[in-house]
């Protein structure tokens, strides 16, 4: 599959933005979880800042679990096909468990993993995402917690989202743009010379033989009669 060329383009949301939401965002799990101890699911690899700097901040017991699912590959477009890779969750029965992603797109993804963790009949069962973006929603799947919102726009990386594994470490939230393809370069012609022109002057004139005199035959008759007379 041939890879697209693209670039970082504008910033959608800043490292600051990002930080101060995650503190909002703690203080609503843990208004809802209290007094439990809460199971978190991670979705890797896109979720693994999210839910690094989001579990650092709850002051509750949280046991962490981690599952790997991919359907980008290295692409711009969500594939229909869903593959979990690895599955590390312990055992999740008669626990309350929180699915955390970076990002719901389509709802594929998401859906997977809750009906995957619905099998293991845990106690309560919710989902938090980093970024909800409503764009392309093909599936519907409750979100209960969500950090941000795009409601169309391009694709983003950043925080832990990536193109083609790449971007996941940058501290905000930009959009990835396509880079236009670049035309070649134009020969241009060369620049005839004009043929030199002869200088305009005086026409030449023809080089012509020298005529040849013809005898004057009354100075011969007058020469001959002199010498006639002297003798």
């Amino acid at each position: 599959m041939a890879r697209e060329k693209v670039q970082i383009g504008k910033t959608l949301f800043t490292k600051e933005e990002i930080e101060l939401r995650l503190d909002e965002l703690a203080g609503e799990i843990e208004a809802r979880y209290a007094g439990s101890e809460l199971t978190v699911v991670a979705v890797l690899k896109g979720s693994l800042f999210f839910t690094a700097d989001l579990t650092r901040r709850l002051e509750m017991p949280v046991r962490v679990d981690i599952m790997e699912i991919s359907s980008y590959y290295d692409g711009t477009e969500p594939t229909e096909d869903v593959t979990l890779s690895n599955y590390l969750v312990q055992d999740v029965r008669g626990r309350h468990v929180l699915v955390v992603d970076d990002i719901i797109d389509t709802g594929a993804t998401l859906r997977a993993v809750v009906t995957v963790l619905r099998r293991e009949k845990p106690l309560s069962l919710a989902t938090c995402v980093f970024l909800n973006k409503k764009s392309r929603r093909r599936v519907d799947v409750p979100i209960d917690f969500h950090g941000f919102t795009l409601r169309g726009g391009p694709f983003v990386v950043g925080y832990g989202l990536d193109y083609a594994r790449r971007y996941r470490n940058l501290p905000y939230l930009a959009a990835l743009e396509k880079e236009a393809p670049r035309k070649p370069a134009r020969k241009r012609p060369r620049k005839k010379t004009p043929a030199k022109k002869k200088a305009a002057g005086k026409p030449k004139k023809k080089k012509t033989s020298p005529k040849k005199r013809r005898p004057n035959r009354k100075k011969a008759a007058k020469k001959s009669t002199s010498r006639s007379r002297r003798k």
